[in-house]
């Protein structure tokens, strides 16, 4: 698969610029830029924060290890509201039932997303891509079907992307997601889950190997 070789590892923050210790924010990133194919990077810093990235080479095997996965854990209650995803899972026979309507007993939402940001290992989504925003944060499992060819290597990128998709129709939402969503609030703890998912499950099908 496209994400199984290892990947060397992104360079780390760049060192900062001025004496006093800030960092330089002239650069357009505090980040090098990353060497080798994109998708090797968003897997390592995306699984960096808890998420889980599986990659995929066809449509059937995309839609085989979804439905393995959710039939392993034991999930019944599906929702996913993106018709080019529900057309996707009929043209490869998906054998679990999916609803389109949300409820408080849904336990896992699949979703799209609007780009995968190697740079981080986060994922932006947006408003556009469903009924609901909700489904971006009830359900505590959330599994994002992305492609290959959504992969930007920076955040500036991909909102450029967005940008570009809607031009003036800009959704009324738009956010990043960085693996499932945690808090140390209390005694510096970390939860998972604290306002929302407490899994995030990325499947990414190669239809465009991307690299830098």
């Amino acid at each position: 698969m496209p994400c199984d070789p290892e990947y060397p590892g992104q360079q780390p923050l760049r060192e900062a610029g001025e004496s006093n210790g800030r960092a330089d924010m002239a650069s357009p990133s505090l980040y090098s830029p990353i060497s080798g194919p994109l998708i090797f990077a968003f897997r390592e810093n995306a699984e960096r924060v808890n998420a889980k990235v599986t990659c995929a080479d066809t449509p059937d095997e995309l839609v085989h290890l979804i439905a393995e996965w959710i039939s392993g854990k034991g999930w019944t209650e599906v929702v996913c509201e993106e018709e080019h995803l529900l057309k996707l899972f009929r043209e490869q026979n998906f054998v679990l039932p999916v609803s389109q309507k949300l409820s408080a007993s849904t336990e896992v939402a699949i979703t799209g997303c609007e780009s995968l940001i190697a740079q981080l290992g986060s994922v932006i989504v947006s408003s556009a891509q469903s009924g609901s925003r909700k489904i971006f944060i009830y359900p505590p499992v959330h599994i994002v079907v992305a492609f290959s060819s959504q992969l930007s290597e920076t955040l500036e990128e991909g909102y450029s992307k967005t940008l570009m998709k809607y031009t003036s129709q800009l959704p009324s939402f738009i956010s990043v997601i960085t693996g499932p969503s945690r808090t140390a609030d209390i005694e510096k703890t970390l939860v998972l889950g604290a306002h929302g998912p407490v899994e995030l499950h990325i499947f990414i099908l190669n239809d465009s190997f991307s690299s830098k």
